[in-house]
C-alpha cells in the first residue's frame, strides 16, 4: 500500500505508538505494509513518556502521528439494531423463536471450560447468555475474554468491541492482541467451538455462508479459518430468508 491511515491511543514524537483495547486489530499489520503510515492518537508525548514495554508499534514503521481534534461522546457511538424489534418470523401461521431466543438456545449447547468464537449476526447475541459460565469468548479482531453486548452511553468504550463492531463488556482476565495472533489461535486449533450464521445449510450439514455472485452479501471472511481448527461447529439461523425462501435445503448449492 502507499498510505495507511490508522488509529492508536497515544504516541511519542519518534512515532512509537501505544494501542488501546481492540484498536490493535489490523493497525500494526497495515503500518508495516504501507509506504507511509499515518497514525491518529489521543495524545502525543515526549520520547520516554511511554514505557518501552507498552509500545505496540515501533516508530520505524510510522511516518506521521497526528492528534485527534474531534472527540465523539458515548451517545453518538450507539448503533441502531438491525431490526426495529426482535419479532419472530411466522411459519405456517405460527410464530417461531425470536433471534434472541435462537441465541439463547445456542448458548445452552456451549460446553463448560471452552474457548468459543461467535460469528456475525445472531451468533453475537449468544454472548448475552453466557454470564457466569466457564466460557471464554474469542473475537477475530483481537479480543479474548469479552462478555455481553452493551448499549448504554456510560458502558460504551469505543475501543472495546466484538468482530461485528458491537460494543461489549470485558470479563476478568480479558486480553487484547492483533488479528494475526487471533487467527493463529483459530488455525492452530485453539478454539473449541465456533458459532456461525449461514445463508443455507443442507440435510448433510454442508454450510453455504458466502457468495461470489453478489458482492453485497459479503465474502469468505474469517469463517474458513475458524472452522479449520476442527472444533465443534454450531450454525444458528432462521429457517427462511427475508424473502421467505427456505434456508434449509436438501442440497446446498456449490459454486
Amino acid at each position: 500500500m502507499d498510505y495507511a491511515l490508522l488509529r492508536g491511543y497515544r504516541a511519542d514524537r519518534l512515532g512509537n505508538v501505544q494501542f488501546r483495547g481492540g484498536s490493535q486489530n489490523f493497525n500494526p499489520s497495515f503500518a508495516k505494509a504501507a509506504r507511509v503510515a499515518i497514525v491518529e492518537v489521543d495524545e502525543i508525548v515526549e520520547p520516554g513518556d511511554i514505557a518501552p514495554e507498552l509500545i505496540d508499534l515501533p516508530g520505524i514503521f510510522v511516518s506521521r502521528v497526528v492528534r485527534t481534534t474531534h472527540v465523539v461522546d458515548g451517545k453518538a457511538w450507539r448503533r441502531p439494531a438491525r431490526r426495529p424489534s426482535d419479532q419472530p418470523r411466522l411459519y405456517n401461521g405460527k410464530p417461531a423463536l425470536t433471534r434472541a431466543g435462537i441465541a439463547k438456545n445456542a448458548a445452552r449447547l456451549v460446553k463448560e471450560g471452552t474457548y468459543v468464537n461467535l460469528g456475525v449476526g445472531i451468533p453475537t447475541m449468544v454472548s448475552n447468555y453466557l454470564e457466569g459460565r466457564d466460557v471464554i469468548l474469542h473475537a477475530e479482531n483481537g479480543v479474548l475474554g469479552y462478555g455481553r453486548m452493551v448499549s448504554e452511553e456510560n458502558e460504551i468504550d469505543p475501543d472495546i468491541y466484538n468482530a461485528a463492531g458491537q460494543f461489549v463488556a470485558l470479563n476478568p482476565g480479558a486480553s487484547f492482541f492483533d488479528s494475526v495472533t487471533s487467527f493463529e489461535m483459530a488455525r492452530g486449533g485453539r478454539i473449541d467451538t465456533v458459532i456461525l450464521g449461514a445463508y443455507e445449510v443442507d440435510q448433510h450439514g454442508s454450510v453455504a455462508n458466502w457468495s461470489t455472485a453478489d458482492a453485497k452479501r459479503g465474502g469468505i471472511g474469517g469463517a474458513m479459518d475458524l472452522i479449520s481448527g476442527k472444533g465443534d461447529l454450531i450454525i444458528v439461523m432462521e429457517h427462511v430468508d427475508s424473502k421467505g425462501r427456505p434456508k434449509l435445503r436438501r442440497s446446498a448449492p456449490i459454486p
